[in-house]
């Protein structure tokens, strides 16, 4: 009977544990008056679901940005096709709704690459590669990179890169960044 007494505030705490879902993660656990290692245990418990609460929301808001900015290429690529099939066009106009499409499949193919580097990001997977580089060089070759997006819409991109400038850093991402920039630059101006 004592040992029933004394574990009875432990089985609640295992059947309330029981009751917690992914939908019901903002439950915690309540132990009453119990001895002092149950309550250091129930709110060890408690500080658990919270951080997997918070993981969940981020994970939530995660998928829900990803589909926002996946929605967007995707809708282009279906709308240029939609317009093409839709009546016979001029050689020219089909040139240009496929370098559309194109472009579109670029912008989703990196954005896929993001995602995946993110997601590799937040499992403490990717390490970084800091060499020394010439940050004008990258910016430079960006730029070239850049211009076919910036003609197709009638932009002018400028590239002015005086002196070398030496930087220490991961080049791949920061030459990512500046095409993100670029890129965001091109298609709202």
């Amino acid at each position: 009977w004592l040992t029933s007494r004394n574990l009875a505030p432990l089985a609640s705490m295992a059947a309330q544990a029981r009751r917690i879902t992914h939908s019901n993660l903002e439950t915690r656990l309540d132990i009453g008056a119990a001895a002092e290692e149950l309550v250091v245990l129930a709110a060890s418990f408690n500080e658990l679901l919270s951080r997997l609460d918070q993981s969940f929301d981020h994970m939530r808001r995660f998928v829900a940005d990803a589909s926002h900015e996946l929605r967007t290429p995707i809708s282009i690529i279906r709308g240029e096709a939609d317009v093409a099939l839709s009546a016979d066009r001029s050689a020219a106009e089909y040139k240009q709704a496929l370098a559309i499409v194109l472009d579109e499949s670029r912008r989703l193919s990196r954005l896929v690459d993001d995602l995946l580097n993110l997601a590799r990001a937040d499992a403490g997977r990717v390490k970084l590669q800091v060499l020394e580089f010439y940050l004008n060089d990258l910016l430079a070759e960006s730029c070239r990179s850049a211009q076919t997006l910036a003609n197709a819409r009638h932009l002018v991109l400028e590239c002015r890169c005086r002196e070398d400038v030496a930087f220490r850093g991961d080049e791949e991402l920061i030459r990512r960044m500046v095409m993100n920039l670029l890129d965001n630059a091109i298609r709202y101006t």
